[in-house]
């Protein structure tokens, strides 16, 4: 085992795994990916994969960016993420729900 560099001084709160991508939780709201993203399962609005964990830049703690119009919707903070096969999704502290990636 070997830590991750682009992660130092990053507190990771919970780890989700999908059939080839991981989901990474921070304690401080924020959301990593990395892995295969041929899906869309990374959530960085491509099909790009990518071996280091990957900030997912619309969703920000206390902020909700809607991805196909960049507009700002709602405030969000992260409190839990899961992973499918080919999909991602994060679980707000009021119970909403966001996913991206393959059905």
């Amino acid at each position: 085992p070997h830590s991750v560099k682009n992660l130092e001084g990053v507190r990771i709160h919970s780890v989700a795994a999908g059939q080839r991508h991981t989901v990474l939780l921070a304690v401080s709201g924020c959301v990593y990916t990395f892995g295969d993203g041929s899906q869309g399962q990374l959530g960085h609005g491509d099909n790009i994969g990518c071996s280091l964990p990957r900030l997912v830049a619309t969703i920000r703690p206390g902020k909700h960016v809607e991805a196909m119009t960049g507009k700002v919707s709602h405030m969000m903070q992260v409190k839990a993420v899961a992973a499918g096969g080919y999909h991602s999704l994060v679980i707000s502290t009021d119970d909403g729900l966001m996913t991206w990636g393959r059905e």
